[in-house]
């Protein structure tokens, strides 16, 4: 066995849980190629399954040409390979952060069909430092400087990263010593694009590897300083901030007060981060702003930040607790959907859909006349009367309407079918056949 098969095996193994079966994403990179063997090595010696998956972007002629291709490599190995295709509408004037979106999207789904619950991709040393470098220029703080994670999870699929501290050229002689060609992505030398002029200036560097090390260190460093904070953060917010599994935030005003203002951001950043199901946090001086308005008590009924609605009650029992939930007018729209399928709604459910006899069926919000019309029909949802823990020290608290509009909703063309989040089906069998989880993206 090479170092480089010892290295990876024992990064592996700290990564891994007891899964018998995973995926590893493979665009045909050198990075992702040598991912691919290296895991393969692995699996034979541990007899874990692997499946190799590849996504055409249809960004470029030679996308569809070039996934063949790798399948034709990895099958010379014995590795089984799909090719997903992504679809639809491309949003070109943010084509990088779209694609990914995009990737994840497809590559956990593929994950969910066949029930793999963890996902290799093939980030190197190389992406750690130009990541931390890219977040230095964009004056980030500890979090953005503790770089790519090693392991984080999209829609209930761990994303494992086991090459984070292998540089691309030991990868790339590796690959040489296979006689293993890989595809050059023309778009990692277009200096339009952020990471590009990044890499060409990390190379520029009097000392490359010496600078790449470096970086890698640093976010080494912050990625132990963050997780120090987030856990103790995670302890002092017991009786102040209280996440509802319907989807929306409630602190207590006063004791979020006598927090550190590190710990009162950070707990801002994250929650508006989960409500809006985006994969970013707020910009900084749109967070502060939100911070000093709380902290002065000048939060608005129409206040909203990062897609997300925050709101003080002007119930007098309630008038000490903060809402954050989801801004209804930044709901995504309808989704066609059909049976037996997983949907990823915006950014933050994730539905099943079984067998429902019902045709032309879709996802999308229950919105304000939806819920109206289930009012009317004499339907009052249970979550309206639904009571704070009691550690939160208040009278009843009834949840905000705006709250219930933003839920997902199965429906078809004239009517709601259902909203498991307040219990409504319009038949009982579709409690079996459709359910919706709030998830982190």
């Amino acid at each position: 066995m090479t170092d480089l098969n010892k290295i990876f095996q024992s990064q592996i193994k700290n990564l891994l849980q007891d899964e018998r079966k995973i995926a590893i994403a493979v665009s045909g990179g050198s990075d992702s190629m040598a991912l691919a063997l290296l895991a393969n090595e692995y699996a034979k010696e541990s007899g874990m399954k692997i499946t190799a998956v590849t996504i055409d972007h249809g960004l470029r002629p030679e996308a569809a040409f070039e996934a063949i291709k790798v399948g034709e490599w990895l099958a010379k190995y014995g590795i089984k390979h799909h090719i997903l295709c992504w679809e639809g509408d491309k949003k070109l004037s943010n084509i990088q952060a779209e694609a990914r979106s995009a990737r994840y999207n497809l590559m956990a789904d593929f994950c969910a069909k066949l029930d793999i619950k963890s996902l290799l991709v093939g980030h190197t040393l190389n992406d750690q430092a130009e990541t931390v470098l890219m977040r230095i220029m964009r004056g980030s703080g500890v979090d953005g400087l503790a770089g790519i994670p090693a392991i984080s999870n999209v829609f209930g699929v761990n994303v494992i990263r086991p090459l984070l501290q292998l540089n691309r050229e030991e990868l790339r002689a590796y690959l040489r010593g296979k006689n293993q060609e890989w595809i050059e992505d023309p778009s990692n030398e277009n200096t339009k694009f952020t990471r590009v002029q990044v890499r060409k200036l990390i190379s520029e560097n009097p000392e490359p590897q010496l600078f790449t090390q470096r970086l890698a260190d640093m976010a080494s460093h912050m990625a132990r300083a963050k997780d120090y904070i987030e856990a103790r953060i995670s302890e002092r917010i017991k009786g102040i901030v209280t996440f509802h599994d319907e989807g929306f935030y409630t602190i207590n005003i006063s004791k979020f007060k006598e927090l550190h203002k590190e710990e009162r951001l950070r707990i801002l950043a994250s929650t508006l981060q989960h409500i809006s199901g985006d994969a970013y946090k707020p910009r900084f001086d749109n967070l502060e702003y939100l911070h000093d308005n709380i902290l002065n008590g000048n939060i608005a009924s129409g206040s909203t930040l990062w897609g997300c609605a925050i709101a003080t009650s002007k119930k007098q029992r309630e008038e000490n607790i903060l809402f954050i939930y989801r801004e209804p007018a930044a709901v995504m729209g309808d989704m066609e959907i059909i049976n037996n399928s997983q949907i990823k709604w915006d950014g933050r459910f994730l539905c099943n859909v079984g067998d429902v006899k019902d045709k032309n069926l879709k996802i999308g919000a229950l919105g304000k006349s939806g819920f109206e019309a289930l009012v009317r029909a004499g339907f009052i949802p249970e979550l309206l009367k639904k009571e704070l823990p009691a550690e939160m020290q208040l009278a009843k608290l009834f949840m905000p309407k705006k709250v219930i509009y933003t839920f997902p909703a199965l429906k078809t063309l004239e009517k709601v079918l259902a909203v498991p989040h307040i219990g409504y089906y319009v038949d009982e069998n579709l409690r079996q056949v459709f359910c919706s989880e709030n998830v982190r993206m």
